[in-house]
Protein backbone atom coordinates (compact mmCIF):
# COMPACT_ATOMS: atom_id res chain seq x y z
CA UNK A 1 0.00 0.00 0.00
CA UNK A 2 2.86 2.66 0.72
CA UNK A 3 4.50 1.47 -2.28
CA UNK A 4 1.39 2.84 -4.10
CA UNK A 5 1.27 5.97 -2.37
CA UNK A 6 4.79 6.58 -3.10
CA UNK A 7 4.45 5.73 -6.55
CA UNK A 8 1.47 7.95 -6.88
CA UNK A 9 3.15 10.66 -5.20
CA UNK A 10 6.14 10.29 -7.33
CA UNK A 11 3.27 10.01 -10.89
CA UNK A 12 2.23 13.36 -9.15
CA UNK A 13 5.97 15.25 -8.55
CA UNK A 14 6.49 14.39 -12.20
CA UNK A 15 3.32 15.45 -13.07
CA UNK A 16 3.64 18.54 -11.33
CA UNK A 17 6.91 19.07 -12.57
CA UNK A 18 5.94 18.20 -16.79
CA UNK A 19 3.02 21.21 -16.09
CA UNK A 20 5.77 23.28 -14.72
CA UNK A 21 7.83 22.59 -17.03
CA UNK A 22 5.23 23.31 -19.83
CA UNK A 23 3.97 26.23 -18.70
CA UNK A 24 7.41 28.03 -18.13
CA UNK A 25 7.56 26.99 -22.05
CA UNK A 26 4.12 28.34 -22.97
CA UNK A 27 5.23 31.45 -21.16
CA UNK A 28 8.36 31.96 -22.94
CA UNK A 29 5.91 31.20 -26.32
CA UNK A 30 3.67 33.89 -25.06
CA UNK A 31 6.56 36.14 -24.38
CA UNK A 32 8.48 35.79 -27.62
CA UNK A 33 5.07 35.92 -29.07
CA UNK A 34 4.36 39.17 -27.50
CA UNK A 35 7.96 40.79 -28.32
CA UNK A 36 6.55 40.18 -31.93
CA UNK A 37 3.74 41.49 -32.04
CA UNK A 38 5.20 44.75 -30.12
CA UNK A 39 7.61 44.49 -33.25
CA UNK A 40 11.07 44.61 -31.18
CA UNK A 41 13.45 46.01 -33.57
CA UNK A 42 17.27 44.73 -32.92
CA UNK A 43 20.03 47.48 -33.67
CA UNK A 44 23.18 46.91 -34.47
CA UNK A 45 26.16 48.88 -32.54
CA UNK A 46 28.43 51.41 -34.44
CA UNK A 47 31.29 49.76 -33.93
CA UNK A 48 29.71 46.26 -35.51
CA UNK A 49 28.84 48.37 -38.45
CA UNK A 50 32.48 49.66 -38.67
CA UNK A 51 33.48 46.40 -38.34
CA UNK A 52 31.52 44.79 -40.69
CA UNK A 53 32.54 47.10 -43.21
CA UNK A 54 36.55 47.13 -42.81
CA UNK A 55 35.93 43.28 -43.73
CA UNK A 56 34.13 43.90 -46.81
CA UNK A 57 37.08 46.09 -47.54
CA UNK A 58 39.96 43.30 -46.89
CA UNK A 59 37.29 40.91 -48.44
CA UNK A 60 37.08 43.34 -51.62
CA UNK A 61 39.42 45.16 -53.42
CA UNK A 62 41.85 47.28 -51.96
CA UNK A 63 41.03 50.13 -49.24
CA UNK A 64 39.72 53.42 -50.22
CA UNK A 65 42.13 56.32 -50.00
CA UNK A 66 41.99 59.87 -49.56
CA UNK A 67 43.77 60.09 -53.43
CA UNK A 68 40.07 58.47 -54.48
CA UNK A 69 38.28 60.37 -52.40
CA UNK A 70 39.76 63.64 -53.84
CA UNK A 71 39.05 62.11 -57.07
CA UNK A 72 35.57 61.18 -57.15
CA UNK A 73 34.65 64.65 -55.75
CA UNK A 74 36.75 66.06 -58.92
CA UNK A 75 34.13 63.90 -60.91
CA UNK A 76 30.87 64.55 -59.03
CA UNK A 77 32.34 68.28 -59.84
CA UNK A 78 32.79 67.89 -63.58
CA UNK A 79 29.27 65.95 -63.88
CA UNK A 80 27.55 69.10 -62.00
CA UNK A 81 28.75 71.20 -64.82
CA UNK A 82 28.59 69.03 -67.71
CA UNK A 83 25.11 70.30 -68.75
CA UNK A 84 25.30 71.49 -72.64
CA UNK A 85 24.19 74.43 -73.05
CA UNK A 86 21.41 74.89 -75.53
CA UNK A 87 22.07 77.44 -77.54
CA UNK A 88 18.98 76.94 -79.90
CA UNK A 89 16.92 77.37 -76.77
CA UNK A 90 19.11 80.43 -75.68
CA UNK A 91 19.05 82.21 -78.68
CA UNK A 92 15.51 82.00 -79.28
CA UNK A 93 14.91 83.20 -75.38
CA UNK A 94 17.02 85.95 -75.79
CA UNK A 95 15.72 87.12 -79.04
CA UNK A 96 11.98 87.09 -77.32
CA UNK A 97 13.30 89.59 -74.67
CA UNK A 98 14.18 92.08 -77.44
CA UNK A 99 10.62 90.94 -79.04
CA UNK A 100 8.99 91.92 -76.03
CA UNK A 101 10.48 95.09 -75.76
CA UNK A 102 9.11 95.64 -79.23
CA UNK A 103 5.10 95.88 -77.44
CA UNK A 104 3.95 99.04 -79.69
CA UNK A 105 1.04 97.92 -81.28
CA UNK A 106 2.66 97.24 -84.24
CA UNK A 107 3.13 93.90 -86.44
CA UNK A 108 6.10 92.05 -85.55
CA UNK A 109 7.36 91.62 -88.68
CA UNK A 110 10.20 89.11 -90.31
CA UNK A 111 13.20 91.89 -90.67
CA UNK A 112 11.88 92.66 -86.23
CA UNK A 113 12.65 88.90 -85.85
CA UNK A 114 15.66 89.22 -88.25
CA UNK A 115 16.99 92.39 -86.43
CA UNK A 116 16.21 90.87 -82.59
CA UNK A 117 18.28 87.34 -83.59
CA UNK A 118 21.29 89.76 -84.76
CA UNK A 119 21.23 91.68 -81.15
CA UNK A 120 20.39 88.31 -79.34
CA UNK A 121 23.54 86.77 -81.03
CA UNK A 122 25.61 89.54 -79.82
CA UNK A 123 24.64 89.75 -76.63
CA UNK A 124 25.28 85.77 -75.52
CA UNK A 125 28.89 86.04 -77.85
CA UNK A 126 29.51 88.58 -75.33
CA UNK A 127 28.70 86.81 -72.53
CA UNK A 128 30.74 84.11 -73.61
CA UNK A 129 33.92 86.24 -74.37
CA UNK A 130 33.86 87.86 -71.39
CA UNK A 131 32.74 84.74 -68.97
CA UNK A 132 35.90 82.76 -69.95
CA UNK A 133 37.87 85.90 -69.96
CA UNK A 134 36.71 85.99 -66.02
CA UNK A 135 36.67 82.63 -65.03
CA UNK A 136 32.59 82.58 -64.59
CA UNK A 137 32.10 80.31 -68.06
CA UNK A 138 33.16 76.83 -67.18
CA UNK A 139 31.61 73.84 -69.17
CA UNK A 140 32.61 70.70 -69.83
CA UNK A 141 31.39 67.61 -72.26
CA UNK A 142 31.35 63.76 -71.94
CA UNK A 143 34.77 62.10 -73.44
CA UNK A 144 35.00 58.39 -73.18
CA UNK A 145 39.40 59.33 -73.94
CA UNK A 146 39.64 61.68 -70.94
CA UNK A 147 40.63 59.93 -67.63
CA UNK A 148 37.86 61.53 -65.79
CA UNK A 149 35.30 61.04 -68.89
CA UNK A 150 34.78 65.08 -69.23
CA UNK A 151 36.44 67.43 -70.96
CA UNK A 152 36.48 71.11 -70.40
CA UNK A 153 35.37 73.24 -73.32
CA UNK A 154 37.38 76.21 -75.14
CA UNK A 155 35.84 79.55 -75.68
CA UNK A 156 36.22 79.25 -79.06
CA UNK A 157 34.32 75.75 -78.97
CA UNK A 158 31.25 77.50 -77.44
CA UNK A 159 31.64 80.19 -79.73
CA UNK A 160 31.51 77.32 -82.68
CA UNK A 161 28.27 76.08 -80.90
CA UNK A 162 26.68 79.07 -80.81
CA UNK A 163 27.22 80.19 -84.56
CA UNK A 164 25.95 76.88 -85.54
CA UNK A 165 22.67 77.97 -83.46
CA UNK A 166 22.75 81.22 -85.15
CA UNK A 167 22.81 79.55 -88.64
CA UNK A 168 19.93 77.74 -87.73
CA UNK A 169 18.02 80.59 -86.50
CA UNK A 170 18.89 82.07 -90.22
CA UNK A 171 17.90 79.06 -92.48
CA UNK A 172 14.79 79.32 -90.39
CA UNK A 173 14.15 82.77 -90.86
CA UNK A 174 14.36 82.06 -94.63
CA UNK A 175 11.93 79.75 -95.16
CA UNK A 176 9.69 81.23 -92.62
CA UNK A 177 9.94 84.39 -95.18
CA UNK A 178 9.42 82.05 -98.38
CA UNK A 179 6.48 80.50 -96.73
CA UNK A 180 4.87 84.17 -96.29
CA UNK A 181 5.74 85.28 -99.62
CA UNK A 182 3.85 81.78 -100.90
CA UNK A 183 1.04 82.31 -98.78
CA UNK A 184 0.68 85.64 -100.02
CA UNK A 185 -1.79 85.13 -102.88
CA UNK A 186 -4.07 82.56 -100.62
CA UNK A 187 -4.37 85.35 -97.91
CA UNK A 188 -5.13 87.75 -100.74
CA UNK A 189 -8.05 85.63 -102.02
CA UNK A 190 -9.42 84.99 -98.36
CA UNK A 191 -9.33 88.73 -98.09
CA UNK A 192 -11.33 89.26 -100.76
CA UNK A 193 -14.16 87.36 -99.67
CA UNK A 194 -14.53 88.41 -96.54
CA UNK A 195 -14.19 92.02 -97.56
CA UNK A 196 -18.37 91.24 -97.84
CA UNK A 197 -18.77 89.55 -94.73
CA UNK A 198 -16.68 91.01 -91.86
CA UNK A 199 -13.91 94.18 -92.76
CA UNK A 200 -11.74 93.80 -89.89
CA UNK A 201 -11.33 90.08 -90.75
CA UNK A 202 -10.77 90.88 -94.12
CA UNK A 203 -7.95 93.46 -93.50
CA UNK A 204 -5.79 91.07 -91.35
CA UNK A 205 -5.53 88.73 -94.18
CA UNK A 206 -4.96 91.43 -96.09
CA UNK A 207 -2.03 92.60 -94.22
CA UNK A 208 -0.18 88.60 -93.90
CA UNK A 209 -0.62 88.88 -97.83
CA UNK A 210 1.58 92.27 -98.35
CA UNK A 211 4.99 90.56 -98.91
CA UNK A 212 6.75 93.80 -99.83
CA UNK A 213 8.57 94.30 -96.36
CA UNK A 214 10.13 90.97 -96.99
CA UNK A 215 13.98 91.15 -97.84
CA UNK A 216 15.23 88.82 -100.25
CA UNK A 217 17.96 86.07 -98.75
CA UNK A 218 17.16 87.51 -95.41
CA UNK A 219 18.68 84.42 -94.44
CA UNK A 220 21.72 84.86 -95.78
CA UNK A 221 21.89 88.46 -95.02
CA UNK A 222 21.64 87.64 -91.49
CA UNK A 223 24.73 85.59 -91.28
CA UNK A 224 26.53 88.95 -93.52
CA UNK A 225 25.40 91.11 -90.65
CA UNK A 226 26.71 88.62 -87.63
CA UNK A 227 30.26 88.49 -89.63
CA UNK A 228 30.18 92.28 -89.25
CA UNK A 229 29.66 92.70 -85.85
CA UNK A 230 32.14 90.00 -84.90
CA UNK A 231 35.14 91.72 -86.68
CA UNK A 232 34.13 95.21 -85.15
CA UNK A 233 33.61 93.47 -81.71
CA UNK A 234 37.29 92.03 -82.17
CA UNK A 235 38.38 95.39 -83.12
CA UNK A 236 36.85 97.16 -80.05
CA UNK A 237 36.44 94.87 -77.54
CA UNK A 238 32.68 96.41 -77.05
CA UNK A 239 29.41 95.15 -77.59
CA UNK A 240 27.33 98.67 -77.78
CA UNK A 241 29.86 100.19 -79.94
CA UNK A 242 29.98 96.75 -82.24
CA UNK A 243 26.47 96.86 -82.36
CA UNK A 244 25.77 101.11 -83.12
CA UNK A 245 28.56 100.32 -86.28
CA UNK A 246 26.30 98.29 -87.52
CA UNK A 247 22.69 99.68 -86.93
CA UNK A 248 23.04 100.72 -90.39
CA UNK A 249 23.87 98.08 -91.79
CA UNK A 250 21.27 96.29 -90.53
CA UNK A 251 18.22 98.89 -91.16
CA UNK A 252 19.41 99.32 -94.81
CA UNK A 253 19.77 95.53 -95.21
CA UNK A 254 17.18 93.68 -93.35
CA UNK A 255 14.54 96.24 -93.80
CA UNK A 256 13.31 97.63 -97.28
CA UNK A 257 13.36 100.98 -98.07
CA UNK A 258 9.66 102.71 -96.71
CA UNK A 259 9.15 99.68 -94.17
CA UNK A 260 11.74 100.89 -91.46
Amino acid sequence: MSININNTNQVNIENNTLNVSKRTDTEKTVQKSEAFNNQTVVTISKESRDNYRKQIQKSGARKTTYEDIIKTRGLIKEASKSIQIDYDYQLAKEAGIFKEQRKNGSTYSISNRAEDYVKAYGNLYDQIVKGYKDGTIEHYEEDKNSETGYRKLTMEEELSKLDKAYQKASELTDIFAENTKKAASAFDNMAKKMSKINLSIANSYKNQAQTDDIPDNIGQKMIDISQKWKNAYNISGSKTSSMESIMSIIKSTLYVSGNL
